[in-house]
């Protein structure tokens, strides 16, 4: 379970049985999901290896690419998957991300925006992220900020905590 404590902060709490010695986590940033460079069977490969090991997965920005607008001064025709070529581009990726990730929709807790996610909510007052995020009944973080890990163990009394601290860095685009 991860919740929002505030804008930059999130509580994620775990309960683990007792016989767990290690919980592992996919951590994420820059897919950039709807360019042709990205490969999309290696995303594949890690998220069906999440769903081997029971793992959780942490998506912190960029997960779309998304500068193929008509509008977006970084867009290029030859950069875009055959399939976005329509006039709906936007709402053909989000859905698309959606489909892709539906099937680990239980290992997906968190995801954040990066720089594209941000242009296009600047340019295009719409928010990708927080429908990617809403879909997949994730949480939505913010562009950099802070997540606890608090855990326990079933029986034996003990847990502990520590904290991760995110930023998606600085872009030059948007």
């Amino acid at each position: 379970m991860i919740e929002k404590l505030n804008d930059l902060t999130h509580d994620c709490i775990l309960e683990f049985d007792e016989n767990i010695k290690s919980f592992d986590f996919l951590l994420i940033a820059d897919v950039h999901f709807d360019s042709v460079s990205c490969d999309r069977e290696l995303l594949k490969k890690h998220l069906d290896e999440v769903v081997e090991r029971n793992a959780k997965v942490l998506i912190f920005g960029d997960f779309f690419d998304i500068m193929g607008g008509k509008f977006d001064k970084r867009s290029s025709k030859g950069d875009l998957r055959p399939e976005y070529n329509t006039s709906n581009y936007i709402d053909n990726v989000v859905d698309d991300a959606v489909n892709f990730l539906s099937p680990y929709k239980e290992y997906i807790m968190f995801i954040s925006p990066g720089n594209h996610e941000l242009s296009i909510l600047k340019y295009h007052e719409t928010d990708i992220t927080k429908r990617l995020a809403k879909a997949l009944d994730a949480e939505v973080g913010t562009y950099g900020g802070w997540i606890r890990m608090r855990y326990s163990f079933k029986g034996y009394g003990c847990r502990g905590s520590y904290k991760i601290a995110y930023n998606h860095g600085y872009g030059g685009g948007g």
